[in-house]
């Protein structure tokens, strides 16, 4: 990851810390970005760890991701999920949450 894709990804964080307050539990870089072997084009994979989710909590998280991506081209790609639902697909040993698990750097 650049330094100007690592400053508007921590622009990215603060937004939604700001917007989250405490029901934000962690955010996790993961997939290319984080292995570091993101290129020009690639997303920057975001895991958003939230304690309760609704509509407007997922729309606050894409809004900020598109207003980066329409101010400077990077595309930050956001999965916002509950705590529950990532143990759920830990459980069902589903490949996503071992590869954040393992590889993943905490935001």
């Amino acid at each position: 990851m650049t330094e100007w894709e690592a400053r508007q990804t921590a622009r990215f964080m603060q937004t939604i810390k700001k917007a989250l307050g405490p029901i934000l539990i962690k955010a996790v870089l993961f997939g290319s970005r984080a292995r570091g072997e993101g290129h020009e084009s690639s997303d920057v994979d975001i895991l958003v760890l939230v304690k309760t989710m609704d509509t407007s909590t997922k729309h606050l998280v894409w809004d900020a991701a598109e207003d980066i991506f329409l101010e400077t081209g990077i595309d930050i790609s956001p999965l916002v999920i509950t705590q529950e639902k990532f143990e759920r697909w830990r459980r069902l040993e589903r490949l996503l949450p071992r590869e954040i698990e393992k590889e993943g750097v905490v935001l």
